[in-house]
């Protein structure tokens, strides 16, 4: 099983020159696919020279469902044409500018060591630990601007 810390990469390495299209990705989290299975989820956001200047992005424009053990990209799923995730309006902004709270590499190793974990038993035995879960959901979400939260809990299981 790939180690979620090595989660992002690998998938940003699959897209196939989509690279352009966005240029930030969140951390993953769990969702069901189409047919009930678990696998990985991340979306994708776009930013402008506006963006960085004021702090305030759209919501995200895209997501990908990945194999849960290898990263495999799925789907490559756009927001607009495709099945949206979340029912947040695309017609404002978002703030996500920086908080001021230090987060140290040790935070992030313990966080996707939870993950591990999750993803370990639901492939081991099929049985998906959501308390467990909850916890890793709980940690990455903390961390980021509050604008950006509901995003992962409405991508994630």
């Amino acid at each position: 099983m790939l180690e979620s810390v090595y989660i992002q990469q690998v998938i940003e390495e699959q897209l196939f020159g989509r690279q352009e299209l966005f240029k930030g990705m969140s951390r993953p989290v769990l969702r069901r696919d189409e047919q009930g299975k678990l696998c990985l989820a991340v979306f994708l956001t776009l930013f402008s020279l506006h963006s960085f200047e004021t702090g305030m992005f759209e919501r995200p424009r895209y997501f990908i469902l990945a194999d849960i053990s290898n990263a495999a990209v799925k789907e490559f799923i756009d927001t607009k044409y495709d099945h949206d995730f979340s029912d947040a309006s695309g017609e404002r902004d978002y703030d996500l500018r920086s908080r001021e709270d230090p987060v140290t590499r040790n935070f992030y190793d313990e966080t996707y060591a939870i993950l591990d974990d999750v993803r370990k038993k639901y492939l081991e035995t099929g049985v998906f630990d959501e308390r467990r879960y909850r916890v890793y959901l709980k940690r990455i979400t903390e961390h980021c601007p509050i604008a950006y939260r509901r995003f992962f809990r409405e991508l994630s299981v």
